[in-house]
């Protein structure tokens, strides 16, 4: 990745090329330049910090149906539940960035 960046390729063209997401380019980027490759290949971050919206999501599809939040829907969809943060707390998510949460 980091080689294919120094050959003067764009965050785009990796995304499509190796299938992956902005954000771990930058973050790859990012580690590199403050260690080395052995910040890259090693040492283990620990657990990843999950933002609070997640725990929202999780607990409104346990506990809650659609028409707590006055739809007339019975069960969630991926859309649906990429609109009640926004509404709820105003955080704006996609329903695909839902559906990999769930995943």
């Amino acid at each position: 990745m980091l080689l294919l960046l120094a050959e003067g390729r764009s965050y785009r063209e990796l995304r499509d090329l190796l299938f992956v997401s902005n954000d771990l380019v930058a973050g790859c980027v990012a580690r590199f330049r403050s260690g080395g490759a052995e910040a890259l290949m090693g040492q283990d971050r620990g657990p990843a910090i999950q933002p609070m919206w997640w725990s929202w999501i999780r607990c409104w599809v346990l506990t809650k149906t659609p028409q707590d939040f006055g739809y007339f829907r019975v069960r969630w969809s991926c859309s649906t539940l990429a609109e009640v943060p926004w509404w709820e707390k105003g955080i704006r998510k996609s329903a695909e960035c839902v559906r990999r949460i769930l995943h």
